[in-house]
């Protein structure tokens, strides 16, 4: 039988603490399912990475993080990327992007999507 209780005797009123749970897998049919949680303390959020391939070399990373926090409203926002020094100026981030943008609007329940450019 599995345990799904999770322990937060650690938490105290000076750390508030957020769980996200996710489940990977292909089900009760037609296989294992594996499920994990995650206790994140506040100004931490959940993110997904992807990475952009040409060939066989990654070129670039791309973060979404599922909400903002106060921190992240008013510095990084929702997307985070990078493309590795070769590859710029070639319109790979600009591609990686829009690929992201598709993914995010799934993803984060805010109607805004803040993405911070340095």
């Amino acid at each position: 039988m599995l345990d799904y209780t999770f322990d937060i005797s650690r938490k105290t009123d000076k750390i508030k603490v957020i769980c996200g749970v996710d489940e990977a897998g292909r089900g009760p049919l037609a296989g294992p399912v594996v499920a994990a949680a995650c206790i994140l303390p506040e100004g931490f959020v959940p993110e997904t990475f992807y990475f952009l391939w040409k060939d066989e070399e990654i070129i670039g990373q791309f973060r979404i993080r599922h909400f903002l926090c106060e921190s992240l409203r008013e510095g990084a926002g929702h997307i985070g990327y990078a493309i590795i020094p070769a590859y710029r100026g070639r319109g790979f981030g600009s591609e990686g992007l829009r690929l992201t943008l598709e993914i995010a609007r799934s993803i984060i329940p805010e109607e805004e999507i803040y993405l911070r450019v340095n």
